[in-house]
């Protein structure tokens, strides 16, 4: 009676299973798990690919110095410029036998989300060496004289960009005459939101 009894309840259960498959109204075990909760984020590439571009692009026109300060150890006035933002380094090419270099040079860096260091660095030196040029400070070279430039600073700028002369800061021990300057160099430094392959 028992046996009778199960195959009897089994059938029914099978027919009962057929009809709802027949009619599409199979009823699920559990409901899905919203969207959120399995961790969906809407346009998720286009996200990753925002996180991964740069916060901001810095765009550097290296034009000119005027009135450069030359060590009178050096026969001739060879100016270059070595220009760095964070751990990215640029430099110009050389212009020779002159104390006022016209360069005309465009430079990019890209600041990351996560930069500590938001500081253009330039550098000015005299090239003493016929060799190619380093991205680090030659010591064959002499160190005309250096000026930072704060990209905070460019940032509160009207139209976030800046074109102007900045007084360059002399080597320690190296001074000039009375009512001469240490020469200057003018730059022109804009931010840009975005990186440098749009």
């Amino acid at each position: 009676l028992n046996a009778k009894y199960l195959d009897e309840h089994l059938r029914r259960e099978m027919e009962k299973i057929a009809k709802q498959n027949a009619h599409g109204d199979r009823p699920m075990l559990s409901p899905p798990a919203p969207m959120a909760e399995v961790g969906y984020v809407e346009n998720a590439p286009e996200l990753a690919t925002r996180i991964a571009e740069p916060a901001m692009v810095v765009r550097v026109v290296l034009v000119e110095c005027k009135d450069l300060v030359v060590d009178a150890q050096f026969l001739r006035s060879n100016p270059y410029c070595l220009l760095v933002l964070g751990k990215v380094r640029r430099v110009s090419r050389v212009v020779e036998n002159t104390t006022n270099p016209v360069f005309n040079q465009e430079f990019t860096f890209d600041i990351p989300f996560d930069a500590t260091d938001t500081t253009l660095a330039v550098t000015l030196m005299n090239r003493g060496n016929t060799g190619p040029i380093s991205l680090t400070q030659d010591v064959r070279d002499d160190c005309i004289g250096t000026v930072t430039v704060s990209m905070d600073q460019i940032a509160q700028v009207p139209g976030r960009s800046a074109d102007q002369w900045f007084a360059l800061k002399l080597p320690a021990g190296v001074t000039t005459a009375p009512g001469l300057s240490g020469g200057a160099i003018h730059l022109q430094v804009s931010l840009e939101a975005g990186s440098l392959s749009n």
